[in-house]
């Protein structure tokens, strides 16, 4: 197992329940909601399958969420809150999960919309094909606001999903079901990772269980200005090349290379056998795209922040790299707009 682990400490605040064994407990994990939580529980409360428990973790909300989640208990039984303080996201879904009921568990943020349909959706998916246990959907991506801005169609066969993840994430972690019986058997988030949780625990599911994707929306995932992928483009990096170099260590039977649960950067590129150049500039080139993407969002002082970083990657780095890695950064400066903005500045002939 890698992360179930007991927490100490936590004030359990649960509510009588009216169903002992639900179909499906929903997994959610909240510090400082209050601007979107009331919907995202509204949307799980008007799901046409209506046979779940939701189970809250409040991470030590100074912003009202409490309340929130409160007026829900009193209207709905199905509600259970459990609060502590800070304990990082994987330790906290663990506890969630540790907590659940039912034999299947769905993954929302706090902040994104289930449409009405999505558990009947994903539940019938599930009992038809009893191979997969890890089923996601295609999300809508909406702003604060709520206004749609595209869908993410995801890979939707397991070979094609399995390609994917061997340099990727090809789900949606608010959209995700999950067999309980296969995320135990996978350990759980890896506690200490702090970031892409649920890649490595979708690399780790993947070894013992069929994966699909349905191809329809199910879900509506806000995104947030320039977003986490943005603000910790380097950690993220770091991370990934880790969960990478980890799916190859097992199928050989080495040592992962993480140690105590946080990502070791230093054997993961040993494992990949992937020179410490050839990385720098992946990471000076995903630095600079993250940079251009702040941009976008009007976020200058990140994407100067971002630039920095990038600059100082290059200043350490080989001749060849710095050659191959400055146009690159220039560009950051010189060529701000990113792709999709230039595209939205074109002219309906021009397109």
């Amino acid at each position: 197992m890698y992360c179930i682990i007991p927490i100490t400490g936590i004030c359990l605040e649960n509510s009588s329940l009216t169903i002992d064994k639900p179909a499906i407990s929903v997994l959610i994990a909240v510090r400082d909601g209050a601007a979107y939580l009331d919907a995202a529980l509204a949307s799980i409360a008007g799901q046409t399958f209506a046979d779940f428990e939701v189970i809250v973790v409040d991470n030590g909300s100074r912003d009202g969420t409490d309340r929130i989640i409160a007026a829900w208990k009193a209207r709905d039984p199905r509600v259970r809150e459990f609060r502590f303080e800070r304990p990082g996201l994987a330790r906290t879904l663990n506890f969630a999960a540790a907590q659940a009921r039912a034999p299947l568990l769905a993954r929302i943020d706090a902040d994104d919309i289930a449409l009405p349909e999505r558990f009947a959706v994903q539940y019938d998916w599930l009992m038809r094909r009893p191979k997969v246990g890890l089923l996601g959907s295609w999300v809508e991506q909406i702003d604060e606001r709520g206004r749609a801005h595209g869908v993410r169609r995801l890979p939707v066969e397991d070979r094609e999903i399995r390609a994917f993840l061997a340099t990727g994430n090809p789900f949606n972690h608010s959209a995700i079901m999950m067999r309980r019986e296969v995320f135990d058997r996978a350990g759980g988030y890896r506690d200490g990772l702090r970031i892409a949780e649920d890649y490595d625990l979708w690399s780790r599911m993947a070894e013992i269980t069929g994966l699909a994707n349905v191809d329809q929306v199910l879900v509506q995932h806000r995104v947030h200005g320039a977003g986490m992928a943005t603000r910790h483009a380097l950690r993220i990096v770091i991370v990934d090349a880790c969960i990478i170099a980890g799916q190859r260590a097992r199928r050989s039977g080495a040592s992962e290379p993480f140690i105590e649960g946080r990502p070791s950067l230093r054997a993961a590129l040993n494992i990949l056998e992937t020179p410490r150049e050839d990385f720098r500039y992946h990471a000076v080139k995903s630095l600079i795209g993250a940079a251009r993407v702040a941009l976008e969002h009007g976020e200058r002082k990140l994407a100067r922040r971002l630039r920095h970083r990038a600059f100082l990657l290059l200043v350490g780095s080989k001749p060849s790299t710095l050659l191959r890695g400055l146009p690159r950064l220039l560009s950051g400066y010189f060529r701000p707009n990113t792709r999709e903005r230039r595209s939205r500045a074109l002219t309906p002939r021009d397109r």
